[in-house]
């Protein structure tokens, strides 16, 4: 049987995709990279003024929305009959059975990044987002670039400290949530206090691990501070919230344990249902 990838996982580039990252790309990089730097030029033209720019000037922290204008340009021109060098390997690359997608992980164990796979290439159309010095374009080996897939939800957390800083503890106040949502993510500074772990690959992860690691933090984890927990209970529906911690944190747990007693529809009912009641919640933040 075949193994089942979730959304931005990192592929382990077999033989056949070696083949053709060697056929159609290796030796003809410039071409592709060119291209690239094509297509990002059109992106920075479009984002800066529909986006946020997170306290700094664009590209700064935009790694998503560039990544994400990117795959939607580049499915675009895949399909198109447009004519370029770069854009010729890539399609070429895709049509005789080349691997292009989305990726999500840990970079070199610093911070979080999107970027694409192309067969076993690591292609980073959004480099400078954390650092604007750097090119705006990065190509490697993917088994060199230090991207790895997030493990589990304290790898989460010990990335996502480092990373956005703030502080993380349990999701004791929303515990029918908490199997895909473990955490809550608190920054004073900022005034923000939101569930982190939306991303499909991390939902996707706890899916995979039959919600184990979620439970695990919330057994473990650390409970939020007063101030933070009536910040979100100010926020949540009655039906939603639970305003006793230790009632919560069992109550999550509970949520963990009868997910995994659940029949595929079931669970997939809930994670319908939970997903619509959490972009609401999403977009008051």
């Amino acid at each position: 049987m075949s193994r089942r990838f979730i959304p931005q996982e990192i592929r382990p580039a077999d033989q056949e995709q070696q083949r053709l990252t060697e056929r159609h790309l290796q030796g003809r990089l410039a071409e592709v990279e060119h291209y690239l730097y094509a297509v990002r030029r059109e992106i920075d033209q479009e984002l800066p003024g529909c986006i946020p720019t997170y306290r700094k000037p664009y590209p700064y922290g935009c790694c998503l929305e560039i990544s994400e204008a990117f795959e939607r340009k580049l499915r675009a021109a895949v399909a198109s009959d447009a004519g370029l060098p770069g854009l010729d390997a890539i399609r070429a690359f895709m049509q005789e059975g080349g691997h292009v997608g989305s990726v999500w992980g840990a970079l070199r164990e610093r911070y979080f990044q999107n970027a694409f796979q192309f067969g076993s290439l690591y292609v980073d159309v959004s480099n400078d987002t954390v650092d604007v010095r750097k090119p705006a374009i990065e190509i490697l080996p993917m088994a060199e670039s230090g991207l790895l897939n997030v493990s589990d939800v304290a790898h989460f957390v010990r990335i996502a400290r480092a990373y956005w800083e703030g502080e993380y503890y349990v999701n004791d106040v929303w515990p029918a949530l908490a199997p895909i949502a473990p955490v809550v993510m608190v920054v004073p500074d900022l005034q923000l206090v939101r569930f982190p772990t939306g991303s499909a690959y991390m939902v996707g992860l706890q899916r995979r691990d039959r919600y184990q690691a979620a439970e695990a933090y919330i057994a473990e984890g650390p409970a939020l501070p007063a101030t933070a927990r009536e910040a979100l209970l100010a926020r949540l529906a009655p039906r939603r919230k639970v305003a006793d911690a230790r009632q919560g944190r069992a109550l999550a747990r509970a949520a963990c344990a009868s997910l995994r007693r659940a029949t595929p529809l079931e669970e997939t009912m809930w994670l319908n249902r939970q997903c619509v009641e959490w972009s609401a919640f999403n977009r008051t933040a």
